[in-house]
């Protein structure tokens, strides 16, 4: 099943590419195997067309991170890595303090109270914020393993009971972490099998067009295969410049929109509609007038069905529908018709809620389900037993806060700071591992990928051009990373290419203004000095 592929280093790939509706199937079934061969999103991509729920569990070095996914969307995401908790999130974004952070975490833990619902009672998020911020750090946390190169995955099938109502659209994921952070070799290496090949685009895709955001270029490069061709052809037809051509071709590739011409199959044919009968004149209805809802009352509902959609999954029957467990059968059909009156979906045809009918539809079949166990005596009776037990183990061992809620986990920011330190003493061996620690943590800091750069040209002038092709692709993924644009100058004037280094420090100077650096390395360039560091 592996096609070889000739490079620096000869690997065998696990399977064709783009990958076989059958080796995807395989492939969510594999329970163990290694990322440099089963890259993450060929995993998340096996268990989205599979419809799975598993729980993947993923190592690297002393860094793990455990994904727990439901009918195959990613709804939560775990690690051992103190950047990635929520209050931290909060922090990177300007929303709180590392302090702030640190002291309302160990209250939620102290107090019982989830975290994002006390960031919300101390008026430091909506609920409407609350839930984009969450959607956003789990999206962070799964794109930082696109970025994974080594490491090693285990598939559980016993899943922890998840309380997360966060969803993640796979297909958008893929192809965001592929065209943003696939590296030069990964597209090169999953490529080859294309070489040479007539591409076209798939009649039957694995994925739904609708499902994906497509870029300008995307849409380019799809037009454009309306006939077979080349990937040099499609390149040239599409006008889209090659690093970006070859990432997206990677990424619609895999999902199954761009595929070789043999693999192609029929258009699928829709059976004729069979002739209607003339319809009988009706007198002419004034269509219906579009539903509005006023700007202040948009806010609210979206406040309500957000509040309410983060904490649905979390609560039992009688919290959802707000009784108390010696209700009667009058109170609980009273509390379900009030609970659907604020959330039946027909409630959010407006164009202006639109985005919440989904949200409001799920409520409102929990409720339902909420309404089926309480209207049955012998349910209800389980239900209040079990209420009983949970409150007296609460009583009997309460929550303790912790002197350090993030003691156990693993610091970036502690790592890279070390690492700068070590440097400053000279000290570039030791210095260049806690560089490399660092970014394993923290993949997607730019600042720290662009330091481990320039720390691998100080230990030794042999590790430049592996310095200049990762400086390279940071400034590809992240224009405005000023550091990055000062290394990438300071490299080139250790190599005597003095031009080459002018340009990258005078685009240092117009992105930090207020760092003297970029000016200190253009000054000592133009005096002609030589080892403005010390080796």
């Amino acid at each position: 099943m592996g096609k070889e592929v000739v490079g620096d280093e000869k690997r065998a790939l696990p399977f064709d590419f783009p990958p076989l509706e059958e080796e995807i199937n395989e492939l969510s079934k594999k329970r163990e195997g290694e990322l440099e061969s089963y890259p993450f999103p060929f995993l998340l991509l096996a268990h989205f067309a599979g419809g799975r729920s598993v729980l993947l569990e993923l190592q690297k070095g002393r860094i793990s991170k455990k994904v727990v996914i439901e009918f195959g969307t990613p709804v939560d995401c775990q690690s051992n890595l103190v950047h990635e908790t929520f209050g931290r999130y909060l922090a990177s974004m300007g929303k709180l303090s590392e302090e702030e952070a640190n002291e309302l975490f160990s209250e939620s833990i102290a107090k019982g109270i989830p975290f994002g619902e006390l960031l919300v009672s101390k008026e430091k998020l909506n609920h409407t914020e609350l839930y984009r911020l969450l959607q956003q750090n789990l999206a962070k946390k799964l794109l930082d393993l696109f970025l994974w190169a080594s490491g090693n995955f285990k598939l559980h099938f016993d899943l922890p009971e998840s309380k997360s109502s966060l969803k993640v659209n796979v297909p958008q994921l893929i192809l965001t972490g592929i065209t943003k952070f696939a590296t030069v070799d990964e597209v090169n290496r999953w490529l080859a099998p294309l070489v040479g090949k007539r591409l076209v685009k798939a009649n039957s895709p694995l994925v739904e067009m609708d499902d994906l955001r497509l870029t300008e270029a995307s849409r380019k490069m799809i037009g454009a295969l309306g006939k077979p061709m080349r990937m040099d052809e499609l390149m040239a037809a599409s006008g889209v410049q090659y690093e970006e051509y070859s990432r997206l071709l990677y990424a619609l590739s895999l999902l199954g929109i761009v595929i070789p011409e043999e693999r192609q199959k029929a258009a699928p044919v829709k059976p004729a509609p069979e002739p209607a009968a003339a319809p009988k004149e009706k007198p002419a209805e004034k269509p219906a007038a579009p539903q509005t809802v006023k700007t202040e009352n948009v806010e609210k509902i979206k406040e309500e069905v957000h509040k309410e959609y983060l904490s649905f999954k979390s609560k039992d029957p009688f919290l959802l529908l707000g009784v108390a467990d010696n209700a009667g059968i009058s109170q609980i059909k009273e509390a379900f018709l009030y609970f659907a009156s604020r959330f039946n979906p027909d409630k959010f045809e407006a164009k202006e809620l639109s985005d919440l009918r989904e949200k409001a539809s799920q409520i409102f079949l929990a409720g339902a389900r909420a309404y089926g166990v309480l209207a049955d005596e012998e349910l209800k009776a389980k239900l209040v037993k079990q209420r009983v037990e949970e409150r007296q183990k609460s009583f009997a061992a309460p929550a303790t806060p912790k002197e350090n809620a993030y003691k156990e986990l693993l610091d970036a920011k502690t790592q890279f700071r070390t690492a700068k330190a070590l440097r400053e003493q000279g000290k570039h061996k030791e210095a260049l591992n806690y560089f490399e620690f660092a970014l394993d943590l923290d993949p997607q800091n730019s600042e720290y990928g662009a330091e481990l750069a320039l720390g691998r040209y100080l230990f030794t002038d042999g590790l430049a051009q592996k310095a200049v092709k990762e400086l390279n692709e940071i400034m590809r993924r992240e224009p405005n990373c000023g550091i990055a644009f000062l290394n990438m100058g300071i490299i080139m004037a250790g190599e005597k290419q003095a031009e080459q280094a002018k340009r990258a420090l005078m685009q240092a100077q117009r992105l930090m203004p207020k760092d003297p650096r970029p000016k200190q390395v253009l000054d000592d360039i133009e005096k002609k000095k030589e080892g403005f560091w010390n080796k």
